[in-house]
């Protein structure tokens, strides 16, 4: 396990995962529990490395159970060797190190309850905006046309393409481009309503949900805060940057009634706008 905590280290994430699923496999094979333990602890840091996520997670919840079968084993040591032993001290021993047993339970499952969460915001989010991501928008997307669906209201859902946003990148650096589309994910954020939902697909690319609609011309008004949000200049590097954006608008239940359908129709719109001049918006159309 060595040479994989090596490579970890070194940043050499293929060379370190091989080692470490060789020593894995090894240590199965011998019975070596606490050794496949801690080569999983490493598994964990190297998915998390990688992106890995899910992976991260599966590694993370074996430690747990090793973590778990070898604290109960030691326990199991310790109380056979102890009910050899039939005077108070002994009974006293026996219920200390129980007592410790729980707290050391107890703080191992608080442990892997935070790893759990951290890893399934991370799963779910953008990393660089803490926007939610494709997945979760369109989990969140599947509840919202449920709801439509139950109180006849429309919703729209937008593709939010920024204009200009490459030149910026490439005159300014990736670093600003970064730190431009954090400040416009707070502009955005800040525009939601409880029934809304914006995330970020990739680069420069948003996509948005408005929902409790009373009338397909509500997403109009919806989709013009999003064009005003971007008015006012970015201050980015100490230095004034402007982006417009492209918008295509799909409604539920006009344009489609399924997760897919309304995301094709609202990306073809917003590539029609992008064709016809950029910085608009534009409802689907199948003309």
């Amino acid at each position: 396990m060595h040479l994989g905590v090596a490579q970890l280290q070194q940043g050499d994430l293929i060379g370190a995962q091989q080692s470490l699923e060789a020593s894995l496999r090894l240590a199965k094979a011998l019975g070596r529990q606490r050794e496949a333990r801690d080569v999983h602890e490493q598994m964990v840091l190297l998915h998390e490395r990688g992106g890995a996520y899910d992976l991260a997670l599966a590694h993370c919840k074996e430690q747990h159970r090793l973590d778990r079968q070898l604290l109960n084993e030691t326990l199991n040591q310790h109380t056979q060797s102890l009910l050899i032993q039939h005077d108070v001290e002994s009974h006293r021993q026996l219920n200390a190190q129980l007592q410790r047993s729980n707290q050391e339970l107890a703080l191992l499952y608080e442990q892997n309850q935070e790893l759990l969460t951290c890893v399934q915001h991370q799963m779910l989010h953008d990393p660089l905006t803490g926007l939610p991501n494709r997945s979760r928008f369109e989990l969140c997307l599947a509840d919202a046309l449920a709801a439509a669906e139950a109180s006849g209201l429309a919703l729209a859902v937008m593709f939010i393409d920024l204009d200009g946003f490459k030149k910026i990148n490439d005159t300014l650096g990736h670093d600003a481009g970064d730190d431009l589309l954090v400040q416009v994910a707070a502009r955005f954020t800040a525009l939601m309503h409880p029934d809304d939902l914006v995330a970020r697909l990739s680069g420069d690319e948003f996509v948005a949900f408005v929902g409790a609609l009373k009338g397909p011309f509500k997403a109009t008004t919806a989709a013009q805060r999003f064009l005003r949000a971007l008015d006012d200049p970015f201050e980015v590097r100490g230095q004034a940057v402007s982006v417009s954006a492209s918008i295509g608008v799909s409604v539920y239940p006009d344009d489609g009634q399924d997760i897919g359908t309304l995301q094709r129709c609202a990306d073809e719109a917003m590539y029609r706008v992008k064709r016809s001049g950029k910085s608009a918006m534009l409802f689907y159309s199948a003309s």
